[in-house]
């Protein structure tokens, strides 16, 4: 099947990838959203932020630019976290486990506001 290709699409999607770039800030830590959201277990956080990540991969965000895992000590022992983009905290929100209320509620939000 013969498909119409638009060069004017990809030119103004790579521009407006490469000012989010430029653009980017890391910071919120993954440890403190998934508190907010009542995510206490380790592999629960670990599966929604590989799950978020995979989500950037599939839409060509790269990962290194939002995603940063840093080491920080938290009073008490030295633990594995991860400094975010807000666009990777809002993509965290919306891959969380559905279930959790906190998830549940967040995607709901987004669902609601999206349509404004």
């Amino acid at each position: 099947m013969l498909k119409l290709y638009d060069y004017l699409d990809e030119v103004l999607a790579t521009r407006h990838i490469r000012q989010m770039r430029q653009q980017v800030k890391l910071e919120y830590y993954a440890s403190e959203l998934m508190e907010k959201m009542d995510i206490s277990s380790a592999d629960d956080m670990t599966e929604t932020l590989f799950r978020t990540m995979k989500v950037c991969a599939a839409l060509d965000i790269p990962i290194g630019e939002h995603f940063k895992k840093i080491y920080r000590y938290d009073g008490e022992q030295m633990i594995t976290d991860w400094l975010m983009s807000a666009l990777a905290c809002y993509l965290m929100m919306l891959n969380g486990n559905p279930m959790n209320p906190a998830v549940a509620k967040a995607q709901l939000y987004v669902a609601i506001h999206a349509k404004k």
